[in-house]
């Protein structure tokens, strides 16, 4: 082949659908070998490193010599950056390498996980647990193995204590555990559903209707099992 033929055959192979000779984007592949240089095979198809899965699932946007790397600008376009703070490129996936990326993550406001763990985000400190939202909602305030968790102390300043009785810890949870954490509702000072049946907290007998503002001002002080508030479940009668 001559210097004019070589120089054309160079051109065509950088045609913006060509990008090595032998295989261009679009076409069907068994392996990369079949791709060409800046192509990689996914699902059968030659594809640039940024259309690739790869790309969608782990950052793998950018071609370097033949192979789909990530990069920090290709990490920082992915949700994963702003949801979890994995905006750096890492050997084959996006990763945590800054801890202000961590800060400024939807999961440290949402979970407490506002530090650098490895190539993560995660709580390092238990402070980032008080502040987060799970904390306020579901008790999960105090840290535990690079994680926040629901301790009981945590579970008894919620709401949902007061107003449901989950106060103590329950399969990692917040929840009722007796009769005791239904005896620091309101509803148990007001209506008398002191006692744990079921999961719940109900009126059980007529000491827990004795003890209530039921009794106290409207002179409901017995426990009628067949009854049904408007609350649902037994209530106390005159």
């Amino acid at each position: 082949m001559n210097a004019k033929g070589a120089v054309a055959v160079a051109v065509s192979c950088l045609s913006i659908f060509v990008t090595a000779c032998g295989g261009k984007a679009g076409a069907a592949c068994e392996d990369e070998k079949g791709c060409g240089k800046a192509l990689t095979c996914d699902d059968a198809v030659c594809k640039t490193c940024e259309d690739s899965s790869g790309c969608k699932e782990d950052g793998l946007c950018v071609d370097k010599d033949g192979t789909c790397v990530t990069s920090d600008d290709s990490c920082k376009k992915r949700p994963e950056c702003e949801q979890d703070g994995l905006c750096s490129g890492g050997a084959r996936s996006c990763v945590a390498k800054d801890a202000a990326d961590c800060e400024k993550s939807t999961s440290c406001k949402a979970t407490g996980d506002c530090g650098l763990a490895g190539d993560e985000c995660g709580a390092t400190d238990a402070k980032q647990c008080a502040a987060s939202e799970k904390c306020k909602t579901a008790g999960a305030c105090s840290l535990e193995d690079g994680a926040c968790v629901v301790a009981a102390a945590d579970c008894e300043k919620l709401a949902a204590c007061k107003e449901e009785g989950l106060c103590s810890v329950v399969d990692g949870a917040c929840g009722v555990k007796s009769s005791d954490d239904c005896k620091k509702t309101d509803l148990c000072a007001k209506e008398g559903k002191c006692s744990l049946v079921a999961h719940a907290c109900v009126v059980a007998n007529d000491a827990d209707c004795e003890g209530s503002d039921a009794c106290k001002t409207d002179k409901r002080c017995k426990y009628q099992k067949g009854g049904v508030d408007s609350l649902g479940g037994p209530h106390c009668v005159e």
